[in-house]
């Protein structure tokens, strides 16, 4: 037999890291680099570095109701002192039910139970 078969976990996280893309894209406008007009969200969401950039202290989560993805959001950790939450959206159909605060409550209990000591949370 030859080919390679993923395994559910992999895809399961495929799908994660799709259905967080099209929450965070659907409601902040592409943060651009301006040196190569390249939308950085997708390296941000991947936890990657390029050129200059390197998102590789960032983390996505997202937030499932009922089996279907609602909200997401980034963090991004500088050790056991620092944390912040730069991005956070709920997809418009699910808005105003209070999947954003879950999730950033959720985020907040993991950030102390990890020790992280100053967190900051940004939200509009």
């Amino acid at each position: 037999m030859t080919g390679t078969v993923a395994c559910p976990c992999v895809l399961q996280v495929e799908m994660s890291m799709r259905a967080s893309m099209s929450i965070l894209q659907g409601s902040f406008d592409p943060i651009m680099d301006a040196n190569n007009n390249m939308d950085l969200l997708p390296l941000i969401i991947q936890a990657k570095a390029y050129r200059e950039w390197d998102f590789s202290n960032m983390l996505t989560v997202l937030l499932r109701f009922n089996g279907r993805a609602v909200a997401a959001a980034v963090v991004r950790v500088f050790g056991s002192q620092l944390a912040e939450l730069p991005l956070v959206a709920t997809r418009p159909d699910a808005r105003r039910l209070g999947h954003a605060r879950v999730l950033v409550r959720a985020v907040e209990a993991t950030l102390i139970e990890l020790g992280v000591q100053v967190r900051l949370l940004w939200l509009n």
